[in-house]
């Protein structure tokens, strides 16, 4: 599977894994299936309402435009609506985002969608495939990639962040974290989990040190990777009891 380095606002580079071709195959069918599935439906129900009323090819031509036209934008509502995501992506688990990491913007999504049809269907599985970005057309004029989200979490990654009964909390200066910052966390202590005194995992810890304000004093035992660890089980807590 390909990889994308993305180095993020706190200098620290997450790699996240590229949707697989396939899956971006299976899930652009089964959107297929959905917006065919519809229209035949609509189709039906227009033909039906022409038999019923006079006008009857106007009564058709009515309806069928009026419901064609959100399945025209199915692909731009959903991922608007879902977060990057259609039906189809969202069963294969995997989603538009930016480059840099964050969220796809409106105009992302919009420029996406102007260039998926002709363009990206005549070319698309190709430009793709000579990327390495995993891009199409749509993707590289609005600077996005499709990724796979599918959690891949260890039992022993779980309950490494149980909580031991009487928890008293070490840095509750860690309520002040974004939810991205947090996540931020726990993504390079699984990635690092065997590479503790990785230069991402002390990278961090010192930014993290940073922003918070914490003078931690500590022993040359008390590392970089445990204080991160004991911040996530902090932050839990706190959650945990609200």
């Amino acid at each position: 599977m390909s990889r994308l380095g993305i180095d993020t606002k706190q200098n620290i580079q997450i790699d996240y894994t590229i949707a697989p071709l396939g899956a971006r195959i299976v899930a652009y069918i089964i959107d297929f299936l959905i917006i065919a599935g519809f229209s035949f439906i609509f189709g039906v129900i227009g033909d039906s309402l022409g038999d019923t009323y006079y006008s009857s090819e106007t009564i058709t031509i009515i309806f069928n435009y009026l419901f064609a036209f959100p399945l025209f934008f199915y692909h731009l509502i959903s991922e608007l609506t879902m977060n990057g995501q259609s039906v189809g992506k969202r069963v294969k688990q995997i989603k538009v985002m930016k480059l840099d990491g964050t969220s796809a913007t409106f105009s992302s999504y919009f420029l996406r969608f102007l260039l998926r049809v002709p363009l990206d269907y005549l070319f698309g599985l190709a430009v793709i495939f000579f990327n390495g970005k995993g891009q199409r057309l749509g993707d590289l004029a609005a600077g996005t990639t499709i990724i796979n989200i599918q959690k891949q979490v260890n039992l022993s990654d779980i309950t490494l962040y149980e909580m031991e009964e009487n928890y008293v909390m070490n840095f509750p200066e860690v309520m002040n974290l974004k939810d991205s910052e947090i996540n931020l966390i726990r993504r390079i202590l699984a990635k690092r989990k065997y590479e503790r005194k990785h230069e991402s995992v002390i990278m961090l810890s010192n930014k993290i040190q940073e922003i918070l304000s914490i003078r931690r004093e500590g022993t040359s035992s008390y590392d970089e990777y445990r204080f991160l660890q004991d911040l996530v089980k902090d932050f839990n807590h706190h959650y945990n009891q609200q």
